[in-house]
């Protein structure tokens, strides 16, 4: 069932059912990815909103922006009254949304580049069999008691120790914005977990071939092929380190400023509070988390160990000021490029100086415009915002 206006869908959240969300219809689809969905709605077990957005069931695995995630961290948690909470930015649909439950329709919009975000219940399809959902009080992974801090949205499992947050935190910590390790994914990661291969992050870097061989899914040829993608990732540089520690409230933009502020991993591990609150482009909060974050033992131990097997981080990252010629730029990319990746083009401007936004504005400089682009494209032409093809776009790497 699907009712479509401007980026907006209608779907029915059936009990027991496993639930398709497509895009592979739409103008205006996720990103540049034309992938779906699948979630389910299960009756009488947790639930969960994944980044803002769907109603799905705590374990289950969802292809979301390309990346299978198993959303059991409960990472991304709101209180399913979304369309009309005090986190709503649809105040015009507070007096009449109610909260949503197992059962419902919903109208779903695009929120941001990844996942689709309940914005309004429609009360008017309920046939009375719908159920009242209840935030979990523990985690499903570990069984401790979940908490919610102070001034966040999130609920959080309070376990330090919870298997499927490590989990997480390794699957984040060899993905494509970080060590990009080819071959090691998130299926991947659990099984090296659970055959008791690792626990942290400096493991992988000790992995052998003969670890491998004789794991499901993997052979000679195979478990070479993962051993040289392991040993072509130790080389890192400074900001993708950084992020891959995945330190609370810094992301790729952060950690790139950190790298040009202190210029090595040494300078930032042993900075005071007063250092990182001098960073240009980073606020009280990040900085208290930067600072906790280094000071606290068991991440010194992570960052000591990561370095003992072998990481080699990319010392004194600057930039060549002669060559910072798209300095005070922001961009936004939309659509596939043919000569590069998103992120090979996003690391580029970043190296020239520019900044990469998510979504268009009247700060926006230029938006670069692949194929298939997305509403970003149109928003851009609304605005008035100068929009460069892929060829435009890199002329500009050549002066």
């Amino acid at each position: 069932m699907t009712q479509k206006t401007v980026n907006k869908y209608v779907y029915p959240l059936t009990v027991g059912e496993n639930t398709r969300v497509s895009y592979d219809e739409s103008p205006a689809h996720i990103g540049n990815l034309k992938h779906s969905v699948d979630f389910i709605v299960a009756e009488g077990t947790p639930v969960l909103v994944a980044a803002d957005g769907i109603v799905v069931d705590l374990k289950t695995n969802s292809d979301i922006g390309g990346q299978e995630k198993e959303l059991e961290s409960l990472g991304n948690f709101i209180e399913v009254k979304h369309a009309h909470n005090e986190y709503s930015e649809y105040e015009h649909l507070k007096k009449d949304s109610v909260p949503v439950k197992i059962g419902d329709t919903v109208i779903l919009e695009k929120a941001g580049d990844i996942i689709p975000k309940v914005v309004q219940v429609l009360p008017k399809l309920r046939t009375g069999q719908e159920k009242t959902i209840r935030p979990p009080s523990r985690c499903p992974a570990c069984g401790a008691k979940v908490e919610r801090p102070e001034g966040e949205v999130a609920i959080v499992c309070s376990n330090k120790d919870c298997p499927a947050k490590h989990h997480e935190r390794i699957a984040h910590f060899v993905s494509r914005k970080t060590f990009d390790i080819d071959g090691l994914g998130y299926k991947i990661v659990k099984q090296f977990m659970d055959a008791g291969l690792i626990s942290t992050p400096a493991d992988i870097f000790r992995l052998t071939k003969s670890d491998l061989v004789d794991l499901e899914r993997f052979g000679e040829k195979s478990a070479e092929n993962l051993i040289d993608s392991i040993n072509k990732a130790r080389k890192i540089n400074l900001p993708r380190f950084i992020f891959a520690l995945g330190i609370k409230h810094v992301g790729e933009e952060t950690a790139l400023d950190l790298a040009n502020r202190f210029g090595t991993l040494r300078k930032i591990r042993e900075a005071a509070l007063a250092d990182f609150q001098a960073v240009p482009n980073i606020g009280e909060v990040v900085a208290q988390s930067l600072f906790e974050y280094f000071t606290d033992k068991h991440n010194q131990k992570l960052v000591d160990d990561l370095l003992a097997a072998g990481v080699e981080v990319q010392s004194s990252y600057t930039l060549a000021p002669r060559r910072l010629t798209l300095q005070g730029l922001t961009f936004v990319l939309t659509g596939g490029l043919e000569a590069m990746t998103r992120e090979e083009a996003k690391e580029k401007i970043r190296a020239l100086g520019g900044e990469v936004a998510s979504s268009v504005s009247k700060n926006t400089d230029y938006v670069v415009a692949g194929s298939e682009p997305g509403d970003k494209y149109d928003k851009a032409k609304k605005l008035g915002v100068k929009i460069l093809s892929e060829q435009e776009f890199l002329t500009l790497f050549k002066r």
